[in-house]
């Protein structure tokens, strides 16, 4: 069958119903087998292809229903598949397939035409079938949408026989008469908006109104349907619960014989999860432009920063107790901390790779954070805490939680701070269901921590509430703020594989969610407590750029028991290495230098010697990630700047045992 004939290639012309022929497309031969079986044994019938090429071919000769496409093919995209067929098969539906989650990938995809988006994880073949039936049954209920529409403007006697055949279909379908009054709504109508039929019948839809579109907006509305014409556009409505969504609405005029208008029908889509989701992709993009952009004062800030702690703690290690000069030395360590966690902050919106997460006791560090809280906001500001102590252990990093912490519950004293009000402070086990996930995007499905931080002051607008997660942007007085906080608190709940959303309206306060992954039982036995700092005698091989670097970190070392061999460049430690591989146990790179970076210097030193342990270590960098890092043999990669804890243990790890060593 070719593209020349005219009939509706996917639909037979008559006899008993035929299954729908599905095609997928799988560059993997055993996937595509296994893919087809699957659906197969589901009730469709299928067809194969490996190569988008193929594809192309399949789709415009065969009479496929539906196209299961993965997005990378040996030969090309599945964005040049779909492009290509918009051309010579257009309105054929898809589902997209793809070995890995992105947001990004998902947004783009939907736009094309997409109807679903399958990420190939572990549940995959599972739940495949389920949004394939579902997918079907959405194209069957727009088929028969169509089949109404068309039908619709044939006759008035025609609405009852009508009526019965949207009352399938997932769009609402809203009919009244000339005046505005409500004749008919479909169950898709009830089920968005909260009215039952029985409620809305007889009624306008006004009811719908939100008070988001002014006067002009429906009498432009109301111009264009008396004049026969069909009005489309968006409409922000409110549910009978009070809560807003966004709809894509078509309103058409209905014709009698005399061609005069006895009926209007309005077709409406619930578009909220998608206008969701195109937020988020540009709150996405935005943070990844402006975390470029401050990792590229990091590294050479990060090298400063490491020399002023180095130091600092080598000068407080070798004074004789009781010295004078200890107090200054602290006050320098801790001024130097300080812009650790600032740069962290900054970087916190700007990493790119996931991050190892240990198991943190939640409520312990809520208990320190709310004590610290307590002592510097106002005493008319009442803290009530609710925290289940039930399986409170997240995944995550102790200093970064109470950072979260502490951020979100001093915006929300300071939005009480001239009236006083509540704090509130709640920390419960939550389950993400396949419900909350699809409008998460960056949550899976799981057991996770839900902490929620609420105020009683006065509010946010809806305008403020889409950018207080930009770096820099406060509405705090000069001098009050650094417009970081709510940057780092999305960048670190991010990082650590969870979400934060916040609800505000004006005069009715502010509460903010973040979640964050749940340990497992076993990674909760195994929390580790604070031991001494490890030593050894090891031979180490110490390489950086800076020569003040390169001091301090052979002193370092050094006080740890090492025997320190250190280096200022990359050629002159690869020299060094070569002209006596035994001579080392382990190696210390920086990764940003001159003539040869870390990971080629890291490269060339497994060459020489295949089992050589090798810390990575760097103040910032979009070229090596851990992942990266990992897969090139490197033992441990680091960010600077380093305490002496944070190294002495790295060194330990990576002289374990091979099975022990770890990113």
């Amino acid at each position: 069958m070719t593209m020349n004939n005219k009939k509706d290639i996917t639909q037979p012309e008559s006899g008993p119903a035929v299954p729908p022929t599905i095609l997928v497309v799988e560059d993997d031969e055993d996937s595509l087998l296994l893919l087809r079986r699957i659906l197969e044994r589901a009730g469709y019938k299928t067809e194969g292809a490996a190569t988008g090429a193929a594809a192309l071919v399949l789709a415009v000769h065969e009479p496929v229903k539906l196209l299961l496409l993965d997005y990378q093919l040996a030969d090309m995209t599945g964005t040049q598949v779909v492009e290509i067929l918009a051309e010579r098969r257009p309105g054929l539906p898809f589902i997209i397939m793809t070995g890995f989650g992105s947001e990004m990938l998902a947004v783009e995809m939907m736009k094309l035409g997409a109807l679903d988006y399958v990420v190939k994880d572990s549940n995959f073949l599972e739940f495949l079938p389920k949004v394939v039936k579902r997918v079907m049954e959405q194209m069957a209920s727009r088929e028969k949408l169509i089949a109404m529409e068309k039908n619709l403007h044939e006759s008035e006697e025609e609405l009852a026989r009508l009526a019965r055949a949207v009352e399938q279909v997932v769009e609402a379908i809203v009919i009244t008469d000339t005046g505005g009054e409500i004749q008919y709504v479909n169950p898709a109508f009830e089920r968005i908006t909260g009215w039952s039929a029985q409620e809305a019948v007889g009624r306008n839809p006004n009811i719908l109104k939100s008070g988001k579109h002014g006067v002009e907006f429906y009498r432009e509305m109301w111009e264009t349907l008396k004049h026969g014409e069909v009005w489309k556009g968006r409409l922000i409505n409110k549910k009978k619960d009070g809560t807003l969504y966004e709809e894509d609405a078509t309103i058409s005029p209905v014709l009698d014989s005399r061609g005069a208008v006895v009926n209007y029908v309005g077709v409406k889509r619930d578009v909220t999860h998608e206008v969701m989701l195109e937020r988020q992709f540009r709150q996405a993009q935005k943070m990844e432009a402006i975390g470029t952009l401050a990792g590229g004062i990091a590294h050479d800030f990060n090298n400063i920063l490491t020399g002023i702690i180095g130091y600092s703690e080598i000068a407080m290690s070798e004074l004789p107790e009781g010295s004078p000069v200890m107090a200054d030395l602290e006050q320098i360590f801790k001024a130097g901390s300080r812009a650790k966690e600032l740069v962290a902050q900054i970087l916190a919106f700007s990493r790119g790779g996931e991050q190892e997460l240990k198991p943190v006791q939640f409520h312990l560090i809520l208990k320190e954070a709310l004590k610290l809280l307590r002592a510097s906001i106002p005493s008319t500001i009442e803290i009530r805490e609710n925290i289940d102590l039930r399986s409170d252990i997240a995944l995550a990093d102790p200093t970064q939680i109470h950072q979260v912490v502490m951020n979100l519950c001093t915006n929300a004293a300071y939005a009480m701070r001239e009236k006083g009000g509540v704090l509130g402070i709640e920390l419960k086990p939550f389950e993400v269901d396949p419900d909350f996930a699809s409008s998460h995007v960056s949550l899976r499905e799981g057991e996770y921590l839900r902490l929620t931080v609420s105020d009683t002051g006065h509010g946010m607008e809806k305008a403020i509430l889409e950018r207080i997660f930009e770096p820099f942007f406060t509405t705090k007085k000069r001098g009050e703020g650094t417009g970081l906080g709510l940057a780092a608190v999305y960048g670190i709940v991010k990082n650590l594989g969870g979400a934060v959303s916040v609800y505000s309206e004006p005069g009715r306060g502010t509460s903010f969610h973040v979640y964050l992954p749940r340990a497992t039982e076993k990674e909760a036995e195994e929390m580790a407590f604070l031991r001494p700092i490890p030593r050894g005698t090891e031979r180490i091989l110490f390489v950086d750029d800076e020569e003040m670097l390169v001091e301090m970190g052979q002193r370092t070392l050094e006080r740890l028991g090492y025997k320190v061999t250190a280096k200022a460049g990359s050629l002159e430690a690869l020299e060094a290495f070569r002209a006596a591989p035994a001579d080392f146990d382990l190696v210390i790179t920086d990764q940003t230098m001159p003539n040869m970076a870390g990971d080629a210097l890291a490269r060339e030193l497994l060459g020489v010697r295949p089992d050589i342990p090798i810390i990575l270590c760097t103040g910032f960098s979009h070229a090596v990630t851990p992942e990266k890092a990992k897969a090139l043999g490197i033992r441990e990669f680091l960010m600077k700047p380093l305490l002496a804890r944070e190294l002495g243990e790295a060194i330990r790890r990576a002289l374990g045992q091979e099975k022990g060593s770890r990113i």
